[in-house]
Formats: C-alpha cells, structure tokens, sequence
C-alpha cells in the first residue's frame, strides 16, 4: 500500500482576448477498488458552472465555461490518494467480475493461453480502436513475437527475441539495445541519455534484462508480458518524434514515441492476441508531466503493464482516467470563441509518503 500525496497544475494562455470558453478537464483521481482518494480540492480560475461527472469509462470529469473576455485559463488539482492494495494488479480490478460474459478463445492465438471469460461491458476493449487499428508493421510484429512464443523458452530458460533471427528488421531499430546494457545491467532509457527530466523516472523497474532473449523478471510470464519486452526492446523513447493523432501502426512503423505510443502499441497487439486492453493515464512520484500504461483483461483481472519502463504497474501509479486509447483520456477539451492561439503548460509533482 502506497500514500501519494499530488498537485497537478495547468495553465492555458490565449495570446488574444476569447470568450465563451467551454472546457472538460479528466485530471481528477479515480475512485476505485484499490485507489481511495483521502483528500482533494481544485481551483479553476476563471471559471463558472463547475460540474463534475462520470463519463461512459468511469472517468470522473469536470466541466465548466467561462463566458466573458480572457487570455489565459488556470487549474490547480491537489490531494492524497492511498494506492496498491495488491502489488502489479492495478486499481478497481482484483476480483472477477460477474454477470454475463462472452467466451474469447486466446489459446488458438498465442499457442499459450486459456480460453478466458470476458465480461460483456470489457468487449469493447477487445477490438480495435481507432487509434490501435493494426495495419502492415502491427501485424508483422505480432506475427514474429506469436511465432518465437510458440517455440517455448531455450536451454537457458529464456525466449529467444526474434531480431536474433532478423537483426535488421525495419522500424525496430532501436538506440538503446544497439548502445547495449549500461554499467547496471539496464539498458539507459532515452531521457537518460538526452538528460531530460520525466515524471516516469529511469529506470527498468523489473530489474537487470539480458539482450540473448525475456527472462521471467517480473512473476509469471504471460503472452501480453513477452509482447510488452518485445516492445520495449525494439522500440525508442523519443520525446517530439510522435504527437496525440499518432496511431500505433504509424509510431512503431517510426520506431520512437513517447509512453502513449507504448501503450497504444501494447494494446493493439494484446487485443490481436484476443485480450481486452485498454489505455490508462495516471501519475508517478517525481516531477514532470502525465504517463500512460496499458491494462489487459486476463485470467479474470486486469493487470497493468508500464511498456514504457518494461514493468508491472504497482502502488506507485495513481490514476486519473482510462479508455480504449489516448482519445478517451484526453486530460483537456473545450471551445471558445476569438482566433486566438492556445498554448499548455503542465506541472506535476507526486511525493510518496513512507509508511
């Protein structure tokens, strides 16, 4: 159990007058199972008609306008939320849900898995979304990571990654596993070597990787878990190479992005193994800006996995909002009236309490 204590902060600025501004913001923590929100207040300034509600995903969003002149837009959010009941299964999903169900045969897909009962509301997650939609470079890269999977773990107990056969293959070229494992046994993250600073941190949380194949690092190995090394080895985390209507065939066809590419690659190619998914954007300790992650629906649980770090999520994530990508969990949306250019600025600051 995790207590994290956060202020989130973010201002709009218009560089001329606007009016008649209508906004919805889903930057407030979730209520769930597993996350419990102790305390929590927000500002918006200014503002009239503030209104909260929960949307079709469970998101709890905050509406307003403000209707007569102004240039700029203030939020400020801050609370504590109490987090990570059960370490790498992620809020409001231990228990198996009830109520009807549709029979979703994953074993035939990966070689691996069980027929697993899915529940009629998590369908949705199950198919492609617009900006998962797999194309050419999805489907390639799921057909090779199905293909070493089905072959089973080597002598050493480990799965051979399928660039040891094709080291050349096009847009999985990636900078950190060229450079090689650092003087930790990790491989430097790309915000490491550009020294920049990110909310997520920098470091694989699993541990040490081997680059002869997947280890069994983080518990029991499962398909959507070998997918997610996969990833992360063949893939570059470039901040500026992708922006939000990037889709997860077009990012990994570029080989880089940002944690939403991650996990919009993830979930594509979970649900073309026959497992829901779905995008969650939350928080971790430290300074800097928003994350994303991925959630599968296996064995009767969702279990979140981080792609952009190689890990299970644990107590360490607060989340804010989920959906079936990064379009359903759009921190800020709104209109206004005036020709005014729009410009965001966001900080973040998340304290882990020691208990």
């Amino acid at each position: 159990m995790s207590i994290l204590h956060f202020r989130y902060e973010m201002q709009l600025s218009f560089d001329s007058m606007v009016t008649d501004h209508h906004f919805q913001f889903r930057c407030l923590p979730m209520e769930t199972e597993d996350q419990k929100v102790r305390s929590l207040e927000y500002r918006i300034e200014p503002a009239g008609n503030v209104s909260e509600r929960l949307d079709g995903f469970g998101n709890r969003v905050c509406s307003g306008e403000a209707l007569a002149p102004h240039d700029y837009l203030n939020l400020q959010v801050k609370g504590t939320v109490e987090t990570g009941v059960r370490e790498s299964e992620t809020a409001g999903s231990g228990n198996r849900e009830e109520g009807m169900t549709a029979a979703v045969g994953s074993a035939e897909k990966t070689g691996r898995q069980e027929t697993a009962e899915i529940p009629v509301p998590y369908l949705l997650y199950a198919v492609p979304s617009e900006l998962t939609r797999p194309g050419k470079r999805l489907t390639e890269f799921y057909r090779k990571c199905r293909n070493v999977w089905e072959q089973g773990l080597d002598s050493q107990g480990l799965y051979p990654t399928f660039w040891e056969r094709d080291p050349d293959s096009q847009g999985m070229c990636s900078t950190s596993r060229k450079q090689g494992l650092d003087n930790r046994g990790m491989y430097p993250t790309s915000w490491e070597k550009s020294g920049s600073e990110n909310a997520c941190g920098a470091e694989n949380t699993c541990g040490a990787e081997n680059i002869r194949g997947t280890k069994n690092i983080c518990g029991t190995e499962t398909f959507p878990e070998f997918l997610m090394h996969e990833l992360y080895r063949g893939f570059s985390y470039v901040p500026g190479s992708t922006g939000v209507e990037t889709t997860a065939e077009e990012a990994l066809a570029g080989g880089k992005g940002v944690c939403q590419d991650y996990a919009q690659i993830l979930i594509a190619l979970c649900r073309m193994a026959g497992y829901p998914a779905r995008y969650v954007v939350g928080l971790l300790p430290g300074e800097g800006a928003t994350h994303a992650w991925t959630e599968v629906w296996q064995n009767g649980r969702w279990l979140g996995l981080d792609p952009t770090h190689d890990c299970r999520t644990d107590g360490r994530y607060i989340r804010l909002s989920q959906g079936r990508d990064f379009a359903d969990c759009s921190v800020d949306r709104g209109c206004f009236k005036g020709s005014a250019a729009q410009r965001q600025k966001i900080y973040i600051k998340v304290e882990e309490e020691i208990v």
